[in-house]
Formats: structure tokens, C-alpha cells, sequence
């Protein structure tokens, strides 16, 4: 191992008994300004330079490594773009918790000044020169880093994830897609594909045939490309490639003896020559079938993030599914009948509230167009629901909203034909992939009116007044106070005599809700509402636009026995019959009740006319209207006969 005693400066600051079993180092990486350093991967080495524990310095620079036994250990620490590095010993006791301060100083590795010379042949690490190795180990400082954030669960990843069935047409990465799955999802960050133990892949292979016929393709996992094992089994190289500048790559292909018998893998780990940080991995099939060899592989792309950590950004594996296909006079022979392809892509990542990464912003295409017709829907405002992304359609529909990432939106769409009824569209939307253009189906106010309130039976009465009815103290949410509630509507039908007066009454739903359809528009129109020992105090006013279609109205009710009087006044009389009628031309009373105990004998008929069948002697009394407040009720009186 390569390492460098000297360019670690440890300070010892404490020692002291902990209260768990073990014994562990707790400290922070600092550089030569004494400012933090995340992202370093910091080894516990025994001493025979075994591993024991690992960590990763968080961004604040801490880190803490544990082991089961006490005794003489190592701090190592790998640091991408520069090369790893030793402590002095540093002995724990039985039980106790160490506190260091490691000043790191580090020789850079200036990966951009490596040449490759034209003949590079693979070797194994045993026999590879200093730079296969000094390269090696960056991408291996990554690849723990990786481990661990995932190994940590304290990262939350929203990532996409799909699966694809291709033609299997001509070109690597061409091919109609057949069928497609996809799924955005939030969860911590974790291996991407499913892998084998080390020691079975070297026993099994990379492609296996189950009892099934059935082909299941294995790829290397980070534990496995970190293993011994990984590294017995193949040989390394440098290498470069014009379709992937500024980087420089460790190619690996199996050694001599393993190029024949298990299915294996070869490919390239590609590092930034500026920056040493991980880039890629690609990665093909080989000891398989010509079929297989020529279409199956994979590969991933890694990020690192804010704090240090890494992760996975990228992956996908191409599966062919090869089957036996009968050729008249030919017999048969194995032929590729599609390509299954798995991958994903990781749009965000967050620890707690903190945003570690980003993924590139992606841009959200698509048309508007009327549900009814078809036709494009012009000067819509499309927003997306807990965003301030939003775009306006042109004359042809079309819209574009730049800055989406892949995830489950809600799309808020208004036109200048629902405006006029203050409606919104919505429309839930799962985006994945910018390269597929969106349409958005979207009813028009006339459909919506429809829906609302049925066709429209009445000439000039194309208004709707919707809204609610609560009792006065009770939670937004409740709704004993206003079940069955009766909700009136009047306006006057003719502007050159208010006696004439239309009227129109609806019962409320159980949540308080109402609508009242074929109201006129740009009319004073009267609410008023009643339920069981409840009623408006006030009549409420409303009035629809001309250019609207629709007026929202709140109604409020009081408990009667908490209105001192009743919002009417009302004139007396005497009557010693037992049959009262009236034909008052232009009087619409609300009610006919007895004074002693508010029973009522009667409800008035629109044409005015009313008749109590109830017996009794003494006074009665003739209500306008039930809502209106003492001061503007006028006094009716009535004749008995």
C-alpha cells in the first residue's frame, strides 16, 4: 500500500471512557487553512493494515470510526485528487473514544499530465506500473464514498426509475419502443441493480440460465467492484478515447483465465484528468452468446454532491431476449426479438431540508387543446402546483415550461372561457422524459355550465350562483348546523315594476354546499338561507359580471333563540274564525305563524294567496321575509274574512 506517514498531522485531544461497548475515533478533517473538508474517506487500519472501519467526513468535516477490539491502529485517508495518506499509531484502550484532528496535506494527483502510450497492455494490479494504481485508487476513494452515503441512509433521493422493451432494430441504442414503464419515487439512496456476492459471480458468472430457460443478467454492484475479488479476476489498463474528452480510463477485460467458461465483463472506469473525481462506468458482456455479446451491457454515471458524498446519477442495463426462430428449410437458429432496457436517474437529493444535488433542469412541452372540439386553445395560463412555473399557450396551444425535473405534478390550467366561470382545470401529470410532448385535454365553460347545472332551458338566464352556507362559530369543517338548509334566491323580473319578483329555491348538499342555476346576469340578486332553528340575519346581494357567468356567494346563519327578535315585524289583528284567506295583490309573505307558540299555519303560494286550515282564536301574524333585519321590514297588515 502506498501511503505517507508525514502528511498526516493528528492532534490528540482528549481521551476518555465511552460509554458503549468499543472503542472508536471521533474527530475532523481539516486542510492546511484549517477549514473542514467533507467527502474523505477516512479507513481504521489494524495493524496489518486491515481494514476496520470506515467513514465519511460530513460537511462539516467529522467523522467517527469504531472497532470491536482494542489495540495499535492507523488513520488512513483518501481524499479524491489526492493520494492517500497514513497517521501515526494511535492506541485504543478498551472502552474509550479517541478525539483527533486530522490536518490533511496530501500530494495532489495530477491525473491531466499522464500520457498513454499506444501499446498498453492489461496487466493485473501486481504487475501494473504507479499510475494504473495512482488512478485506480481515486476511482476506488469514489466508489467507497458511494458506499457509505448509501450505506448511511440519511439521504433522500428522488429518482426515476423505468423500464423499456426496444425493437430490436439496427444500432447499439436505436430501436422502437414496444412497451415502457415508468415510476418517480423518494426514498434513501441504495444500490441501483440487483448483484451477486463477489465469490458467486466468480463461481457463476455475470449471465446465468435458470431451471426456467430464463436469462438473468447481474451487474457489478459497488461492493463487487471494490472486492479482491473483482480485482483477481481482471486485468487494468490506461486508457483514452476521443468520445469521452478530458477524461482518463482504466479499461478492464477478464485475465487470461477467465476468458473462457463463466459469462464475464469488460469496460471502462472513466476519471476527470482536472478534478480526479469518478465519472463513469460502461461495461459489456463477454463469454456469452454472439447475440448476446453484441447488444448486452450497461452503464452508470456518478455525481458528487454539496457535502462530499456520492452518489449514483445514472444507470441503465440493456438485456437482449434471444429465442430460437424456425427458418423454412433452414432449420433453426437463435435470433434477438427485443431489448429490454433497466435504468434510472437521480433528480434530487436532500438531507432533511438541505438540497445536496440537483439534476439538470429539464424542459416540459405540450398542447393545449378543447376537449369538446379539438381545436387549440389559445392564451391559457398552464402552472405547475407547488412551483412557480408557468407558461401561456400561443395561438397554436403549444406551450413550453423550462426548469421541470422528473416527478408527480399537478398541472393548473385557465383559459379565457373557464375564467368566465372562475374555474380551473387540473390535470395530474407523472414527468420523466423531456423528449415526449404533453396534451392537455381541457373542457371549455360551456361544458363546464353543463356539467354544473344541465343544459341551459332558460333564455337570458345563463348565471350560476355557487357557494356554501355555515352556521355562524362553527369550524370550517362542520356541518351539523347546516343540514337540509333551504336557499332563496330573488330579483326583480321586470325593471319598471319591482312588485314583479322571481324566485328561485334550492336545498343545500350535506357539506353546506349550493348551487342555483339560470340566474340572470348583471342583476341584483337576494340570498337568503333557513335551516332548522337557524336563518340568515342579513340577505346577501349578489351580482354577476356580464362577462362572467358565474358569482360566489358565503351565507351565514344564526341560531334563532340567539336573535333577540326576529329580522320582520309584523302587524296584528284578531280573528274569531277558524279560516283565514288573503289575496294581497303583490305581497309574497314568507310565512304565516301564531304568536303564542311561532307554529305556522301556512306557506304563502307564489300567486300571494295563502290559507290556514289550522283552528285557532286569537292573533296571527304575516312575515315579508324571515332574514331581513328589524329596521328595514315594512309592516303588512292583512284582512281576515
Amino acid at each position: 500500500m502506498l501511503g505517507n506517514r508525514a502528511a498526516v498531522s493528528a492532534a490528540f485531544l482528549i481521551l476518555f471512557p465511552f460509554a458503549t461497548r468499543g472503542q472508536s475515533v471521533r474527530g475532523v478533517v481539516v486542510d492546511l487553512g484549517d477549514r473542514p473538508v467533507p467527502g474523505v474517506v477516512v479507513l481504521l487500519l489494524d495493524s496489518v493494515s486491515h481494514v476496520t472501519a470506515r467513514a465519511l467526513s460530513n460537511e462539516r468535516g467529522e467523522f467517527r470510526v469504531a472497532s470491536s477490539r482494542p489495540g495499535t491502529y492507523h488513520i488512513r485517508t483518501l481524499r479524491i485528487g489526492f493520494r492517500p495518506v497514513t497517521s501515526a499509531a494511535i492506541v485504543l484502550p478498551t472502552g474509550t473514544e479517541t478525539a483527533m484532528r486530522l490536518a490533511l496535506s496530501g500530494l495532489p494527483v495530477a491525473l491531466d499530465t499522464m500520457r498513454i502510450a499506444d501499446r498498453n497492455v492489461c496487466r493485473a494490479f501486481t504487475d501494473s506500473g504507479a499510475a494504473t494504481y495512482a488512478v485506480w485508487e481515486q476511482i476506488r476513494t469514489a466508489l467507497i464514498a458511494a458506499e457509505l452515503t448509501a450505506a448511511s441512509r440519511t439521504i433522500a433521493a428522488t429518482t426515476e426509475t423505468f423500464e423499456r422493451a426496444l425493437d430490436p432494430g439496427p444500432g447499439r441504442f436505436t430501436g422502437r419502443v414496444l412497451r415502457q414503464r415508468s415510476n418517480v419515487s423518494t426514498d434513501y439512496v441504495s444500490r441501483i441493480w440487483r448483484a451477486l456476492p463477489p465469490d458467486s459471480l466468480h463461481r457463476v458468472g455475470y449471465v446465468v440460465t435458470e431451471r426456467d430457460n430464463s436469462i438473468t443478467y447481474y451487474a457489478p454492484d459497488l461492493a463487487v467492484l471494490l472486492s479482491n475479488q473483482f480485482v483477481e479476476d481482471h486485468c487494468f489498463r490506461l486508457t483514452t478515447d476521443r468520445n469521452h474528452s478530458g477524461l482518463l480510463g482504466i479499461a478492464f477485460e477478464p485475465t487470461p483465465e477467465r476468458k473462457k467458461g463463466a459469462a464475464e465483463i469488460r469496460g471502462t472506469i472513466w476519471a476527470d484528468r482536472g478534478s480526479s473525481e469518478l465519472r463513469q462506468l460502461e461495461f459489456r458482456y463477454v463469454n456469452v452468446t454472439r447475440e448476446q455479446e453484441a447488444e448486452a451491457g450497461a452503464d452508470l454515471a456518478l455525481v458528487r454532491m454539496r457535502d462530499g458524498a456520492w452518489a449514483i446519477s445514472r444507470w441503465n442495463i440493456r438485456m437482449p431476449v434471444v429465442a430460437e426462430v424456425v427458418l423454412p428449410g433452414r432449420g433453426t437458429e437463435p435470433r434477438i426479438t427485443e431489448i429490454r432496457v433497466a435504468g434510472g436517474e437521480l433528480a434530487l437529493a436532500r438531507r432533511g431540508t438541505d438540497t445536496l444535488w440537483r439534476g439538470p433542469p429539464r424542459v416540459l412541452t405540450g398542447t393545449l387543446v378543447d376537449s369538446l372540439s379539438g381545436s387549440p386553445v389559445a392564451d391559457a395560463r398552464v402552472a405547475v402546483s407547488g412551483t412557480t412555473l408557468a407558461a401561456t399557450s400561443d395561438a397554436r396551444g403549444r406551450f413550453t415550461i423550462s426548469g421541470m425535473l422528473p416527478g408527480e405534478y399537478t398541472l393548473h390550467v385557465t383559459t379565457p372561457s373557464l375564467d368566465s366561470l372562475t374555474a380551473v382545470h387540473q390535470s395530474s401529470l407523472t414527468f420523466t422524459d423531456a423528449t415526449t410532448a404533453l396534451e392537455v385535454r381541457v373542457p371549455n365553460g360551456q361544458q363546464v355550465a353543463a356539467t354544473l347545472c344541465g343544459p341551459a332551458t332558460h333564455a337570458g338566464l345563463s348565471g350560476i350562483v355557487a357557494g356554501r352556507v355555515r352556521l355562524r362559530g362553527d369550524s370550517a369543517t362542520a356541518t351539523n348546523g347546516t343540514r337540509g338548509s333551504r336557499i332563496v334566491a330573488e330579483w326583480s323580473a321586470d325593471v319598471g315594476d319591482s312588485t314583479r319578483v322571481r324566485r328561485l329555491e334550492v336545498r343545500a348538499a350535506p357539506d353546506g354546499g349550493f348551487r342555483l342555476c339560470a340566474v340572470p346576469l348583471n342583476t341584483a340578486i337576494t340570498l337568503s338561507a333557513t335551516a332548522d332553528s337557524a336563518e340568515t340575519r342579513e340577505a346577501s346581494v349578489v351580482r354577476i359580471a356580464p362577462t362572467a357567468r358565474i358569482a360566489r356567494a358565503e351565507l351565514t346563519l344564526d341560531r334563532v333563540d340567539q336573535i333577540t327578535q326576529r329580522g320582520a315585524t309584523f302587524s296584528r289583528m284578531r280573528s274569531p274564525t277558524r279560516t283565514v284567506r288573503s289575496n294581497s295583490p303583490g305581497f309574497y309573505p314568507a310565512s304565516i305563524g301564531l304568536p303564542s307558540d311561532g307554529s305556522a299555519l301556512a306557506q304563502p303560494k307564489r300567486d300571494s294567496r295563502f290559507v290556514a286550515t289550522k283552528s285557532w282564536s286569537g292573533e296571527w301574524y304575516s312575515a315579508e321575509r324571515w332574514s331581513w333585519s328589524r329596521s328595514r321590514s315594512p309592516r303588512r297588515k292583512s284582512s281576515a274574512r
